[in-house]
């Protein structure tokens, strides 16, 4: 497998601890992939992210956050705070530096149709690849699908939400679509659901027809609300389609 490279265009900080980084393709010029694929980027342990010959790496697996229609380039939504290597390469990165990735990589993709309606369900940053898996299953025609399209999300404070323009832009384009943030550490007056979005998302499944869940971020989120549809009946193991977290895998 041949690394690609990527330059970066812009680094936006989203939320605290999070930031957006654009990059446009260098090498090959064009990227093609399926929304809710990732990409496997090359991170440095030693020198500023650009310097990706030299020492011990490590490589870290980042979902794309934008529509696939864009080919020329692709968005990240990562974490830059905390002591970890993911992190310090996150915060260092700027404008012009370059990133070496493999990808796409990934079977965490949206069915071909869904007969029913279709349920994300977030924690974190790992609401990045629902954007561009929600921008194609609202973009089908409603002759193919016509079921409620709700992703649920859940974050700890509310200064923890990013890109809640664009959901409301999603309730705007298609009446199929709503989604419901929970906080687990909410103020005094937050006026959505509290508490774990695992408890959230189980309470209302009753009301879904024939679904499909989509599950990304904390590995105990989906742990638990796999468990906790299966306790419910009527959610085989082939209607949960999961992307956990991964760790990091040393190379070179």
């Amino acid at each position: 497998m041949i690394e690609k490279t990527a330059r970066v265009r812009a680094v936006e900080p989203i939320a605290p601890g999070v930031v957006r980084v654009d990059l446009a393709m260098v090498e090959p010029g064009s990227l093609d992939f399926r929304p809710g694929q990732f990409v496997s980027v090359r991170l440095p342990r030693r020198g500023p992210p650009g310097a990706f010959g030299a020492g011990r790496a490590a490589r870290r697996s980042f979902s794309i956050a934008s529509p696939a229609a864009r080919t020329t380039g692709f968005e990240l939504i990562l974490r830059a705070d905390g002591a970890g290597e993911s992190a310090r390469f996150a915060s260092a990165l700027r404008p012009d530096h370059e990133v070496q990735f493999f990808g796409p990589m990934g079977f965490f993709s949206c069915a071909a149709e869904h007969r029913g309606d279709v349920v994300f369900v977030a924690t974190g940053v790992g609401v990045a690849p629902m954007f561009p898996m929600l921008d194609e299953v609202l973009a089908r025609p409603a002759r193919v699908e016509n079921g409620r399209v709700h992703l649920y999300w859940g974050v700890r404070r509310e200064a923890d939400l990013f890109f809640i323009d664009r959901l409301e832009a999603l309730t705007r384009r298609s009446q199929r679509f709503q989604y419901t943030v929970s906080l687990s550490s909410p103020p005094a007056d937050w006026t959505g659901p509290r508490g774990r979005i695992t408890t959230v998302v189980l309470a209302a499944a009753p009301t879904f027809d024939d679904p499909i869940y989509y599950l990304c971020g904390r590995d105990d989120m989906i742990r638990d609300v796999t468990r906790g549809l299966e306790r419910l009946g009527g959610h085989d193991t082939g209607r949960v389609r999961s992307e956990a977290f991964s760790a990091t895998v040393a190379v070179g």
